[in-house]
């Protein structure tokens, strides 16, 4: 897992959103993660900054098994989170709480790729609060997620800022309907 330098400011005990990254948030980036290959989806900035400005931190979870297949390494897969933080700091003036990823393949049978929750249990274990939701564009995703009781969406291409809108919504009624 990989943390951002004053990725803990002030609000770190806001909630947290994760998302998958890979066809969630950006454009598979294929085996390479070269930056120059990074391409947002349609409407994902534009949600990733209605959520911070409502007072939301954002992590990513990820599977990036081309790590261990040796299609790229960790410093450019580092360098390529990087360049998406840059893009996020750029639109939100901080940084994303996380990028936490799995470098292991289907056949390692590990407890963090992704349907197994070992990701979220780091980031619960390291900011001592759990998630609200993890919204990706898989099955497994929300299986890792439900695994540990916290909601799951599964998201379609162009409907990211909608459906972040919507949920936040449903957020604040269900905090207001507690309290």
């Amino acid at each position: 897992m990989h943390i951002f330098e004053n990725a803990c400011d002030e609000n770190q005990f806001s909630p947290i959103v994760l998302f998958d990254r890979d066809e969630t948030l950006i454009r598979d980036a294929g085996k390479s993660n070269q930056i120059e290959e990074l391409s947002w989806l349609p409407t994902v900035l534009d949600a990733l900054k209605f959520l911070d400005d409502a007072g939301y931190r954002i992590a990513i979870c990820t599977n990036q098994s081309g790590l261990s297949s040796k299609l790229y390494s960790e410093a450019e897969l580092l360098r390529f989170h990087a360049a998406m933080n840059e893009e996020f700091k750029k639109i939100t003036k901080r940084n994303f709480l996380a990028f936490a990823f799995c470098p292991h393949s289907k056949l390692e049978n590990c407890l963090c790729r992704k349907p197994k929750n070992g990701l979220i249990v780091k980031l619960i274990d390291y900011y001592k609060n759990t998630p609200r939701i993890f919204f990706g564009d898989k099955t497994t995703d929300i299986e890792a997620a439900n695994s540990l009781s916290i909601e799951g969406i599964l998201v379609h291409e162009g409907q990211m800022l909608a459906t972040v809108q919507n949920w936040v919504e449903y957020d604040r009624n269900k905090s207001t309907i507690k309290n």
